[in-house]
């Protein structure tokens, strides 16, 4: 989406759902202004299998992101990441050179992580990013993830969690990850239990 029709071209609200499903080949998503005040999606379901969908820039998904059997892919030398403000599920999904940021309101509960493999991150990101809202305690359980293991930087890991306000108990809990916990590298905010074997 282009910024010289509007910063808002594509500002999509209420119950807006973009679905990229069936598509031949690679299909490439590129906002010049990603914002959620700008450029963003509402709802996104990303349904087509067996082909890749390539993230040229900064996404923003305010509403609930499905994601299965897919690759994501973010191009050589692009900033971009995924950025989830409502409800991610993600499953048996490849997803190269793409952070994903899960910001949310929503319960923990309402996630679904499940047979994601990351592959040929950068060494500085965090491959995947959980900041939940305080206020009750959350379980998340994310079976069968697969995380690239390159040489991190200091800003670098495999997964953060982050709780917002609130002294509740965030926990995430990873069932037949690779790697195992030995070389497992995780940043838990405070309130915030990573269960990792």
């Amino acid at each position: 989406v282009d910024s010289n029709v509007s910063t808002q071209s594509f500002y999509a609200t209420g119950t807006h759902t973009t679905r990229l499903v069936d598509g031949a080949g690679t299909q490439t998503i590129r906002f010049s202004n990603p914002a959620t005040n700008m450029q963003r999606f509402q709802d996104l379901t990303i349904a087509n299998f067996g082909n890749t969908v390539s993230f040229a820039s900064a996404v923003i998904v305010v509403g609930t992101l499905f994601a299965d059997d897919v690759a994501l892919d973010r191009p050589v030398g692009a900033a971009s990441v995924l950025d989830v403000r409502g409800i991610a599920t993600v499953t048996a999904t490849a997803i190269t050179r793409l952070p994903v940021r899960v910001t949310s309101t929503s319960a923990a509960s309402l996630h679904t992580f499940n047979g994601v493999t990351f592959a040929s991150m950068n060494a500085a990101d965090v491959q995947l990013y959980l900041e939940l809202p305080g206020g009750v305690n959350f379980s998340l359980i994310m079976p069968d993830m697969s995380f690239d293991s390159p040489a991190f930087t200091l800003s670098g890991a495999h997964l953060q969690t982050v709780r917002g306000s609130g002294s509740e108990n965030f926990v995430v809990e990873l069932t037949n990850p690779t790697p195992t916990s030995t070389s497992a590298v995780f940043l838990q905010g405070a309130n915030t239990l990573v269960i990792w074997p």
